[in-house]
């Protein structure tokens, strides 16, 4: 019997028609070939055999995990590679249609496997991968509806900037290492030309990004395009050799790495500059807001609850953050006036420029992360292990530095400092996203609540923070939701143990099953409670 979370699913993806998260435009018949890889839907006759013994379900389970994984690293190689599994070295990211289809089609079939697997008799932690395996599929299949891989081009992703984010991460310490890499550079003219095409069919159907972004992109990718190979940032792991590499093996890996770049790489770069300046740039959005893509709010929406993993709205979210901003600002003008400060306005002037302030804050936050970070458990399937909520990831880095006991003021002020920016962050995405302000009114927004606001350089940090959160919708909401859920969560907790609470339990039992989402997290919360009490009986 299938699950009947999973048979609502299907209901609404697979009994729908399909054609909507892959409509290919008449005139791109560039694309004409893939249309052969459109998938239909799947037949009832598909349903795939039902294990019946625990040991045959627990091997079921583990088999669907085990490829869910390797299904991952092999769309993201780049993301393989950094994190350790060589397999995918020589390989970039797929970006064509062809391969959207191919993963939604895939993804289809793991969850009806999914459904069919009853977890009765697993542990905790078994059913917990069984439910997270489900979610993430069934948020793939979700986004498809907002066919996001129309828009594959910022300043901060895309195939023209992915790789060289990723050199400094990858590993270069055999030849070996250094021939996968040039075997890479071949390869990104492919990528260009798939996203190159993805775009194509995004202008066909009004989803672009905004013009300004177009123009940043066109900017980075002349910049390459123009420059001598050795110049260039596809050249740095030439730079210097580790000992490991042979003398005689330097100048040949160092003749074949600058001819890709020169004959292959650049090439591109070249092509990919004419479509953005002729035609992706003139076809940019003008407002900054998602909203002003079909279906933009349903997207943002669907992006807000991706991020914040809750059921809050974009506005209860801009509503929140605001709020946070004042908590913060608040406690700020608290320690100011400790310090004989009549305001916030004299507080910032007695810090602008301090560079040794904002160090010292830093090093107190590092040292607060370092002490209370437990590690998260290695006998997790790497796909929890890798898991990335940003509400918990980004949430937990800012709801540690709540838990400070420093007494030092000026301690205290960079850790609010840092908070009030990622919630003025998130007033700015949601602000931007769903009440549609100008980009703007973002950046005076963000100015106006940096503790810097009169440095020079405060108002092209604000920009690039804004221009971020214009180019990636919602990701900025995590950290501040993800925050003020672990504070409520320690609240509810601290409520429930009385003196019997440890700050250092609780926030082991965070950490304990990995990254999760935090509706998720709230029940393991309660169980943990429970069990507190019933231990202490």
């Amino acid at each position: 019997m299938i699950k009947p979370a999973v048979l609502l699913v299907f209901a609404a993806l697979i009994l729908a028609p399909l054609a909507r998260s892959q409509t290919f435009p008449k005139s791109v018949q560039k694309q004409a070939e893939e249309r052969s890889s459109y998938p239909g839907t799947l037949s009832p006759n598909a349903a795939p055999p039902v294990p019946q013994s625990l040991a045959d379900r627990r091997a079921a389970l583990n088999d669907i995990l085990t490829q869910l994984w390797q299904d991952h690293l092999a769309r993201h190689p780049l993301f393989a590679s950094v994190s350790g599994d060589h397999h995918y070295d020589t390989d970039l990211p797929d970006y064509s249609v062809s391969a959207w289809n191919a993963a939604l089609d895939s993804g289809r079939r793991d969850l009806l496997r999914l459904g069919v697997i009853d977890t009765t008799g697993m542990t905790p932690e078994e059913s917990l991968s069984d439910a997270l395996a489900v979610r993430y599929l069934v948020a793939q299949q979700q986004a498809a509806e907002y066919k996001p891989w129309q828009m594959p081009i910022t300043p901060y992703s895309g195939p023209q900037i992915n790789l060289i984010h990723a050199l400094p991460q990858l590993r270069f310490s055999t030849v070996d290492d250094y021939d996968n890499y040039a075997a890479r550079l071949s390869k990104l003219p492919a990528a260009i030309r798939q996203a190159t095409n993805a775009a194509s069919f995004g202008i066909e159907e009004g989803r672009v990004p905004p013009k300004f972004l177009l123009q940043q992109v066109l900017t980075q990718v002349n910049a390459i395009a123009h420059s001598k190979p050795e110049d260039t940032p596809f050249a740095a792991p030439l730079k210097s050799f580790p000992a490991s590499i042979p003398t005689a093996d330097r100048k040949r890996i160092t003749d074949e790495i600058l001819t890709a770049i020169r004959t292959q790489v650049q090439p591109a770069y070249v092509l990919f500059g004419l479509f953005l300046s002729r035609t992706y740039v003139p076809a940019g959005r003008a407002n900054a807001g998602i909203w002003s893509i079909p279906a933009g709010d349903a997207y943002y929406a669907f992006l807000v609850n991706q991020s914040t993993t809750t059921t809050l709205t974009p506005q209860q979210v801009h509503q929140l953050a605001l709020h946070q901003v004042a908590q913060d600002e608040a406690a700020m003008l608290a320690l100011a006036q400790k310090l004989g400060l009549a305001d916030l306005s004299a507080l910032r002037h007695a810090v602008s420029g301090n560079y040794r302030f904002q160090a010292y804050a830093s090093q107190e936050l590092s040292d607060i992360y370092k002490s209370a970070l437990p590690a998260i458990p290695s006998t997790l399937p790497p796909f929890r292990r890798y898991a990335r909520y940003p509400a918990f990831m980004d949430g937990w880095a800012l709801y540690i530095g709540t838990t400070s006991t420093t007494t030092d003021p000026y301690q205290r002020l960079g850790l609010l400092e840092l908070d009030r920016y990622h919630a003025a962050l998130a007033v700015a995405d949601t602000g931007i996203h769903a009440l549609q302000w100008t980009r703007q009114q973002a950046v005076d927004y963000v100015v106006a609540h940096t503790m810097l606001a009169n440095a020079p350089d405060t108002v092209a940090s604000a920009m690039e923070g804004v221009d971020r959160v214009i180019a990636q919708p919602a990701q900025s909401l995590g950290a501040t939701i993800g925050e003020i859920e672990f504070t409520q969560l320690r609240a509810q907790a601290q409520q429930s143990l009385g003196p019997k609470f440890s700050l250092s339990a609780f926030n082991q039992a965070v950490l304990a099953s990995g990254p999760l989402p935090m509706d998720l997290l709230q029940q393991h919360i309660e169980h943990w409670i429970a069990a507190q009490k019933g231990s202490s009986e």
